[in-house]
């Protein structure tokens, strides 16, 4: 419950009765001076916080990476998959919704697009620095565990909590995908030489 732009209480599920101080038989007399508009204005609103929110994530260019194994410029990127739910009220509508009448699944992606992309690929470049492009798949597990770590420290100061964070493919472009196959084909005849 907001009243002049301040949180002023918070309710838990349930039903309540709100009281007002609109005096219902002379409400045209009263707000005469505020040109027919309440002089007791406040705002509820309504968070769900009960179903977790599914979203995707990847991504927006690709990172530049020396492959250890082949020694070659790659440029990857990532994607995946991550769930949210709205854990603290209070934080959530003062530091995210603001004044805004409605805020979305696609206005929280919007949000945290940023912190999510600047997260993942400093970590994809970190890990991919010292594992090749051809077992990186295999640390999969791993970077999810990691990003989701950082990435709730992030996100819980909104009110937000982050419930799984997925890395589910990290891919490269076709120029460099066809490197890479070239240089497998060069290793494993020269081993077989």
């Amino acid at each position: 419950l907001f009243r002049n732009g301040q949180a002023l209480d918070l309710f838990g599920a349930g039903r309540y009765t709100l009281e007002t101080q609109n005096i219902p038989l002379f409400k045209k007399v009263v707000n005469l001076p505020t040109g027919g508009i309440t002089p007791f204005h406040c705002e509820v609103y309504f968070i769900n916080k009960a179903i977790p929110l599914d979203m995707k994530w990847g991504t927006d260019s690709h990172v530049q990476i020396l492959d250890p194994k082949f020694n070659i410029l790659l440029h990857a990127g990532a994607s995946g998959g991550m769930g949210v739910q709205i854990d603290d009220s209070r934080k959530f509508l003062i530091k995210l919704v603001g004044t805004q009448a409605d805020f979305s699944k696609q206005s929280l992606i919007n949000y945290f697009r940023e912190i999510v992309t600047t997260r993942v690929k400093t970590h994809l470049t970190n890990i991919m620095s010292q594992v090749s492009f051809v077992t990186v798949n295999s640390y999969l597990d791993d970077m999810s565990k990691a990003m989701q770590e950082v990435l709730d420290d992030d996100i819980k100061e909104f009110g937000v909590k982050l419930i799984k964070f997925l890395v589910s493919t990290i891919r490269l472009t076709d120029s460099d995908y066809a490197q890479l196959q070239e240089a497998l084909l060069k290793a494993s005849s020269v081993g077989i030489a």
